[in-house]
């Protein structure tokens, strides 16, 4: 608590201490409700109009006197000392409530507050700044990114700040509005297109991206699949490549399979930009029929095929294993487990190598099998059983020969 107005003084030539009553306490600096009150167990209170401690009893108009030094102290000593503790002049650096310059104590706000910047209290207590206006020097005035002031309703005289250079609300003038129907933005105080966009009749239209205005009004993408990109048709995927006045792609494209105008024939299908026949890469398997409980029997050969994948035994990499192989691929439902057997037809001259792998894992040749056998020579059967999946799961299947022969064979599977 303030107590500027504290007497502990001596009598001269004596030293003994005077004793501090509450009429010396009396004009004392306070804040209601804060730690610098009058204190408790006084005889005073915080006058809130004043913020100053009077002595209880005298907290009307009447007590606190109108005198220029005497206001409070008038009523409980007279005009002796209303001078000294009722006026307090207040301390250099100070303004009256105990705020320091250039704040002012705002009872609304409970504490001191710079009146020349406070939005909330502009020029004086309770003072707002409205519509996105802020406080400089004790005035509501516009900020710097939208100077200018425009009456929003004509009615009301509601004042709204306005950046006349680039408001579509306010464009070179307050109230003159940008065609938002004609996609019109308001670039330097004039209503327009963006940068980028022209007036096609129709509205502003972004002519890098259009495919009726690509880089011009009226000028449109007539090619099946192009698409206008940075002012300019071309193809793009899924179909990039242009051949004959259309979009292809040709690393999948029959018609197109690694050039323009190469066909695919004799039962083959394009696959990486190669024709191949069906089940010869993991690109374009074989499907097999998903087989629950009964053994499935079909028939296959090698013949007329590629060498596409090898994989070796020990080590999961691909290695310079010569032969043609096939690919299957089947569906394994949870909890089945599958085996497959394959049986050369040409006893004594094919070797079968079987093993399998994931379907995402198929087309990498380092990713190791989940199984492989080549245990028996050639025209014997091989056998491989896979452990069964948690959950669905598509399986590859590859019929692979260990030493560059060809040959028919069946292909047994089942899931149980």
């Amino acid at each position: 608590m303030r107590l500027r107005a504290l007497v502990v003084g001596f009598v001269l030539g004596v030293g003994a201490a005077c004793a501090v009553t509450d009429a010396d306490l009396a004009g004392a600096r306070c804040v209601p409700g804060t730690a610098d009150d009058c204190g408790a167990g006084t005889g005073l209170v915080c006058d809130a109009r004043l913020n100053r401690c009077v002595l209880k009893g005298e907290l009307d108009a009447g007590a606190l006197g109108g005198g220029a030094g005497g206001g409070v102290g008038g009523g409980a000593q007279g005009g002796g000392t209303g001078g000294g503790t009722g006026g307090g002049v207040p301390d250099a650096g100070e303004v009256d409530g105990g705020c320091a310059a250039p704040e002012t104590f705002c009872s609304s706000a409970g504490a001191c507050v710079n009146t020349s910047t406070d939005s909330s209290h502009c020029g004086g207590c309770d003072t707002s700044c409205v519509n996105a206006t802020e406080c400089a020097a004790g005035a509501c005035v516009c900020p710097t990114n939208a100077p200018n002031r425009c009456v929003s309703d004509a009615g009301s005289l509601v004042v709204t700040c306005a950046d006349l250079q680039n408001d579509p609300s306010n464009c070179g003038g307050c109230g003159l509005v940008c065609d938002a129907n004609r996609n019109q933005v308001c670039r330097g105080g004039a209503c327009g297109c963006a940068q980028g966009q022209l007036d096609c009749g129709i509205g502003c239209i972004d002519v890098t991206s259009d495919n009726a205005n690509c880089g011009a009004c009226g000028v449109g993408c007539q090619v099946q699949g192009e698409k206008c990109v940075n002012s300019n048709c071309a193809c793009q995927s899924p179909t990039p490549d242009f051949c004959t006045g259309s979009c292809v792609d040709k690393l999948t494209d029959n018609r197109h399979c690694g050039g323009c105008g190469n066909q695919c024939t004799g039962g083959r299908s394009c696959a990486g930009g190669l024709c191949k026949l069906t089940g010869e890469t993991c690109a374009n398997p074989e499907l097999l029929q998903p087989s629950s409980g009964p053994t499935l029997t079909l028939q296959g050969t090698t013949v007329a095929y590629t060498d596409d994948v090898n994989i070796d035994a020990n080590t999961c990499a691909q290695n310079a294993m010569a032969g043609p192989d096939r690919v299957y691929r089947v569906h394994v439902l949870a909890g089945k487990q599958l085996t497959v057997t394959v049986t050369p037809q040409s006893p004594g001259i094919f070797d079968v190598v079987l093993y399998a792998k994931y379907a995402t894992d198929c087309g990498f040749a380092t990713a190791c099998p989940l199984s492989l056998v080549d245990f028996r020579g050639a025209g014997q059967p091989e056998t491989l059983s896979l452990p069964s999946q948690a959950s669905d799961v598509d399986l590859d299947l590859m019929v692979d020969s260990a030493d560059n022969s060809t040959g028919a064979y069946s292909l047994a599977y089942s899931s149980q």
